[in-house]
């Protein structure tokens, strides 16, 4: 090449090694040229764009545009020393900060991806920067309203869809976005556009995380571009008027109060019904947002807090005519669109309720403008009572009962350790689970007063069925209130723990003086967590409770512990926990439930008679202690490292076959470590490709076990161009590569074959060898053999 003219050379590969070669070649016929290679070790990109940039510069024609997907471009150089252009990198959270006046307030950095439908935005949602969202109380804690990540949805698609009117479909709610008060750092809260068809997913985690630190979903959903959303034409708003305000009105301001008595504490942002009427399944509001919110709402699609608001329609509906005690929070949305309209400052909302039973209380929502335009349309809004009736009893177990480290625990930690007596009071952490129940029993047994938490509508109804004092969310910001409320601001005299993370801490606060922390969980402990001492000033007690460090270092008391929990089951004092069985082709759903804690008491898989279960293929190669594995060529160089590779999965028996044996000390030493992890090696010196040679290898009566695998790496290298070859060269090179495997074909007819044809032009002869193997390979599969289809690696 360098001697037809060609002085721009690219060595293509994943790592150069022919540059230094070709490099002296130049330099020897005195050319200068340009080498370059396409790919190094550990970069992909900056190669190749060395070669772009480097045959640009010596004017080769260059197709920049493609290699940049069509987004980079050139720029001239300016052609004087006065030329002045500014080429400065703004920083986004500066540019945030001088026009946050005139941008939405929830937008915060974002970035676009190799797919222009897709990219991820940083919500700003601080109550710092939108005051309005302090308003918004549920439980005592900040959380970001439904209606706000509907409003970050319509925010990503004026950012990253290009079509005017989009409506959005499938929005389900699955954890609360806690926000923090003005003072304090607002969590990160990122918005992800996932998929190509526009699928997203609002995401957080905490204002101090660190960049590892994994991100909680709060919601999900799909925007979707259609330009007309489905559905009938709305019902005009003088209709609606005329017939649902004829009629009952309900009282606001009782309205408001009810929604506080029962957690759900709406201020003056929020509070934007005016007035409201029920007739039948509907209900219609007129709704005003503050005036001081006028001037912000021209920077939302629509003022979150207004469109919360309309949706309260709903729950006016649910004091009507249902318990005002009872509280519904949104889990699921079907569809949402809203208008591209003027800034809406009052409306008048319509919701038209299909379903109303004791889990979900379900609508369609209609927001019309003062003028009587459709400004925004709900499809399908599902709110989930938070606390169900009682669910039915698992049913009983009908397999022998075993004594679970559950029932150990329980009893060590409240009778050897927490000295629970008659009338003391003892919260139980997860009182729906395994432990729980067990911990319930107990304590009622020894006639103590029972609080207890569980993380589920569902679980917490059962834990009210079991008969205890009060039960509480485990997942309550204000469970140390709610504790001390219960008991009259004294607190509890023993805490059974296994929650970790900020209720751990919760928990602790919640004991009275000398009260007993009983920790039967070991994440908090692993990590190290720091344990706040201030509460043990009040002469309080922290146990560890460990049943494996019991029964290995203390034995005599771990029996007298088993022996008095038998007791009770035996006196019939203390029952087995609920049991759910699944058969086990359900084991992933088992598993599934487990991690959701939507079990009540234990789970068991049955394996049930006639079952046919696959099993899993193994993760890694695994070979048999009890065969043997050849390696011809095997004594040094690849063969060698390939035999340590065999004996670290498993392999026992190994036979190398080589002309010389081991050559350097080295190899020797190899041998050596083989044999001491307790490998059998056994060497053969010989020439593999005689027939006698295969047929000692093979026979019945050697020491080793039956061959069941060969690697063949047995060869000679001889370099010649393929004008230099001679007949006695390529023979040397062939027969051990190629005629040998005629002789074990036939030692090896069942047994899969493998090969690889590659090879330099200076050794041509040696990828030639496997073509006999491919036809062998075919020859074999015409005889009904196991052979592998030949493939060749280029």
């Amino acid at each position: 090449m360098i001697e037809d003219g060609m002085n721009f050379l690219v060595e293509i590969g994943p790592h150069p090694v022919l540059l230094s070669g070709t490099r002296d070649i130049a330099e020897g016929v005195k050319r200068a040229v340009h080498l370059l290679p396409a790919m190094t070790r550990g970069s992909d990109v900056e190669p190749i764009s060395r070669v772009i940039g480097a045959a640009h510069a010596v004017d080769i024609p260059v197709d920049i545009l493609s290699f940049n997907g069509g987004e980079g471009h050139l720029i001239d150089l300016p052609l004087y020393p006065f030329q002045r252009q500014q080429h400065g990198f703004k920083h986004p959270e500066a540019q945030h900060n001088r026009l946050t006046e005139s941008c939405h307030p929830f937008l915060g950095p974002s970035t676009s991806l190799s797919d222009t439908e897709r990219g991820i935005i940083r919500l700003r949602l601080s109550t710092g920067v939108s005051p309005f969202l302090g308003d918004h109380v549920v439980d005592g804690a900040i959380v970001f309203p439904m209606t706000g990540h509907i409003e970050a949805a319509y925010l990503a698609a004026s950012k990253y869809l290009i079509h005017q009117r989009i409506w959005l479909e499938d929005i389900r709610f699955e954890h609360p976005v806690v926000l923090a008060p003005a003072e304090d750092f607002a969590p990160q809260v990122m918005l992800e556009i996932v998929s190509p068809g526009n699928d997203f997913v609002i995401s957080c985690r905490r204002a101090d995380a660190i960049p590892a630190a994994g991100w909680q979903v709060c919601s999900r959903g799909r925007i979707n571009p259609h330009d007309q959303p489905p559905g009938t034409a709305p019902e005009s708003l003088n209709s609606v008027k005329a017939r649902l305000q004829s009629g009952t009105e309900v009282y606001i301001d009782g309205f408001y109060q009810k929604f506080e008595d029962a957690g759900l504490r709406y201020d003056r942002a929020f509070r934007c019904v005016q007035s409201t009427w029920c007739f039948g399944n509907e209900a219609f509001s007129a709704v005003e947002l503050p005036s001081s919110l006028n001037e912000e709402a021209t920077r939302f699609t629509l003022h979150p807090a207004l469109f919360d608001a309309c949706t309260h329609t709903l729950y006016a509906h649910q004091h009507y005519v249902g318990d005002p005690s009872q509280v519904y929070l949104p889990s699921h949305i079907g569809g949402v669109h809203l208008a591209k309209d003027d800034a809406v400052t009052a409306s008048f909302a319509h919701i038209q309720v299909y379903r109303h039973d004791s889990t979900f209380l379900a609508c369609h929502v209609s927001i019309y403008g003062d003028c009587g335009q459709l400004v925004a349309k709900v499809t399908g809004l599902t709110t989930k009572r938070l606390r169900g009736k009682s669910i039915s009893q698992p049913m009983e177990h009908d397999a022998h009962f075993q004594l679970e480290i559950e029932e150990q625990a329980t009893y060590y930690g409240l009778v050897h350790f927490g000295r629970l007596t008659l009338g003391e009071t003892v919260l139980v952490h997860s009182g729906a689970g395994g432990v729980g129940t067990a911990a319930i029993q107990l304590a009622k047994l020894i006639g103590a007063r029972v609080y207890a938490t569980a993380g589920s509508p569902a679980r917490r109804a059962w834990v009210t069925d079991v008969g205890v004092e009060g039960v509480f969310d485990s997942r309550s910001l204000t469970l140390h209130d709610e504790i001390k409320l219960a008991t009259n601001g004294r607190g509890v005299d023993v805490v059974l723990n296994c929650l970790t993370g900020a209720t751990f801490s919760q928990s602790v606060a919640c004991l009275a003086p000398f009260g007993r922390f009983l920790e039967i969980g070991t994440t908090d402990i692993y990590r190290n967590m720091r344990l706040y001492l201030e509460q043990f000033g009040q002469n309080c007690s922290f146990f560890a409770i460990d049943i494996d460090r019991l029964a290995a270092e203390k034995p005599a008391l771990h029996s007298q512990i088993v022996n008095e929990i038998c007791g009770l089951f035996k006196a019939g004092k203390l029952v087995p926990p609920p049991i759910t069985t699944y058969p086990v082709t359900k084991l992933p759903t088992a598993l599934k439930e487990l991690s959701r804690s939507s079990v009540i008491g234990k789970a068991v898989v049955e394996m049930l008679d006639g079952v046919k279960i696959e099993a899993a293929p193994p993760s890694q190669l695994r070979l048999k202690e009890d065969r043997s594995y050849l390696i011809t060529g095997g004594t040094s160089g690849l063969g060698l490292r390939l035999a340590i590779f065999l004996v670290e999965r498993g392999a026992r028996h190994l036979v190398l076959v080589s002309r010389s044996g081991p050559k350097s000390t080295e190899d020797h030493a190899i041998v050596s470590d083989l044999q001491r992890r307790g490998t059998t090696v056994s060497i053969e010196r010989g020439d593999i490709s005689n027939a006698r040679m295969v047929d000692f290898l093979f026979h019945p009566d050697r020491a080793w076990p039956p061959i069941v695998g060969i690697i063949y790496s047995a060869g000679a290298l001889r370099a010649a161009s393929a004008h230099d070859l001679t007949m006695d060269s390529f023979w040397a090179v062939f027969a051990p590569k190629a005629l040998v495997f005629w002789e074990l074909q036939d030692k090896c007819a069942t047994r899969r074959q493998i090969s690889s044809l590659t090879g330099w032009h200076i050794t041509a002869k040696h990828p030639v060898c496997p073509h006999p193997r491919l036809t062998l390979g075919r020859w074999e599969i015409t005889q009904e053999c196991l052979a592998t289809p030949p493939r060749t690696i280029e």
